[in-house]
């Protein structure tokens, strides 16, 4: 295969991380004798570009890391033939999704393809409701396509309150006609004469993070509507958590047979371990390199770093988080494994894993606070035996239907409570067991210094989980209690 991204030049590709922060959107109001695309300026989050100054520490993939799911991508989008012109790039919580999206616009925009990109943001002005992504779309397009701006301006001007209309009418209106118009015209038809057209890409990080669902499934309809459009050749990648009212309008537009959806669970790479050690691996050789005076060559041993990437689950965000805070330059950095490892106190206002618990106290507020106790209820069930030898076996893995059993809920009450933290549990057949996403979890849930509000005390869990049952009393299904 031809890689398109073979002449990408100047890519900086470093290790990936995980970093909550506020941004602001930064828009040059000074005129430009042009109102109409003044207006459009006023509309865009600057911000939410791939290249935008605010995003220069962004998260980007080691080079050595994520090869095939790189291939595959890159496959997608280089392949005339591709069935899908739209990819669902998903996967829990900290799996490297925002990573992985920035390394794939620096790589599409060196190599001319890259039509627009948004990175979504809770914390980022104009980054959070969805209301700025389609006018952000329609800035770039006017740079990847010169020819565009006008068209952009003339519905600018015959209709200036587009800016309030629905998002599927101001696609239309701001990308998708003034795209069609341009590549309507001579010199571009000689060039698909040619054969030099090749699919442009569109990239929206984190659907997840704009934030009402109703949006992103709008916007998801959005997608769907340009992807369908016979006359432009178009590559939608969006990424997201797999939640739940997501998953349900992919499904919907599968089973309508509206247009395929390609789809990549990063939580399943079997390849995540494996990326996630030579991450690890390159990075202590650094911090070795940086502190050669007071740190062995044979540090970290090989048995602390197997820990580290079975406590990371398969997501980047742990161990980046597990580096940040070693390779700080004011303190030892063995003394500082020892304290990750739990093999030595934590000392006083220390936070080794502040960019793991904010991403967890994050997801953790998408629960409704009238439904918070029960699903802690519930979130304690399936943690606490994972931590407590002495009651290891009593309901370890228990599936939806145990757990309702045990905690006298009613039926379907685990999927409810849980729907808003599936990046964090997978709940899949009401007698499958539950899955942590996470093994860090339990560690973050039973510390009431990381975890606050959604702290979890593992002794009234025991207690109340010996009371309720034990394997004894379940039938074989786990359904009913006492049979």
């Amino acid at each position: 295969m031809t890689n398109v991204f073979n002449n990408a030049r100047d890519v900086d590709i470093s290790n990936a991380t995980f970093n909550v922060h506020t941004t602001t959107n930064t828009i040059d109001h000074h005129s430009s004798n042009n109102p109409e695309f003044d207006l459009l300026l006023h509309h865009c989050a600057l911000a939410a570009l791939a290249d935008a100054k605010e995003r220069s520490n962004a998260p980007k993939c080691d080079p050595d890391t994520r090869r095939e799911v790189m291939a595959e991508i890159t496959n997608w989008i280089t392949d005339d033939k591709a069935t899908a012109e739209i990819l669902w790039l998903h996967g829990s919580a900290g799996a490297g999704k925002t990573a992985l999206g920035q390394t794939l616009a620096d790589l599409c925009r060196d190599a001319g393809r890259l039509l627009g990109a948004f990175f979504f943001s809770r914390t980022g002005i104009g980054q959070g409701d969805g209301s700025t992504l389609v006018p952000t779309l329609a800035y770039q397009l006017t740079l990847a396509y010169p020819g565009s701006k006008r068209v952009v301006v003339k519905h600018i001007r015959e209709d200036p309150g587009i800016f309030q209309k629905n998002m599927k009418t101001q696609m239309n209106k701001l990308v998708l006609t003034p795209l069609y118009q341009v590549q309507s015209s001579a010199p571009y038809r000689f060039k698909q004469f040619l054969g030099r057209v090749q699919p442009r890409v569109i990239l929206v990080d984190g659907l997840d993070e704009c934030s009402y669902p109703n949006a992103q499934c709008e916007l998801l309809e959005v997608f769907v509507s340009a992807a369908q459009d016979p006359r432009l050749p178009l590559r939608i990648l969006f990424t997201s958590r797999q939640e739940a009212h997501i998953t349900r309008s992919v499904n919907d537009t599968l089973a309508h047979g509206r247009t395929p959806i390609k789809q990549i669970d990063l939580s399943t790479d079997p390849n995540a371990p494996r990326d996630i050690r030579t991450f690890l691996e390159k990075q202590f050789r650094e911090i070795r390199r940086i502190h050669s005076d007071t740190v062995a060559d044979s540090w970290p041993v090989q048995a602390d770093v197997e820990q580290l990437v079975k406590k990371s689950s398969g997501q980047f965000i742990y161990a980046a988080t597990v580096v940040d805070y070693i390779k700080s330059g004011r303190h030892s950095p063995s003394k500082r494994l020892q304290v990750v490892l739990g093999l030595s106190p934590r000392p006083t206002n220390d936070s080794p894993f502040s960019q793991l618990d904010r991403l967890y106290h994050h997801i953790l507020s998408c629960i409704p606070r009238q439904m918070l106790s029960t699903a802690l209820r519930i979130i304690g069930a399936i943690v606490a035996p994972r931590t407590s030898v002495g009651h290891a076996e009593m309901v370890h893995c228990p599936s939806p239907a145990m757990l309702e059993c045990l905690l006298s809920l009613e039926r379907g009450d685990v999927r409810r409570h849980l729907s808003d933290v599936f990046s964090l549990f997978k709940v899949a057949g009401r007698h499958d067991p539950v899955e942590v996403l996470h093994e860090s979890l339990p560690d973050f849930f039973f510390d009431p210094t990381r975890s606050g509000d959604f702290f979890i005390d593992m002794r009234q869990v025991l207690q109340e989980l010996s009371e309720g049952g034990s394997p004894a009393r379940l039938g074989p299904s786990g359904d009913r209690c006492g049979e």
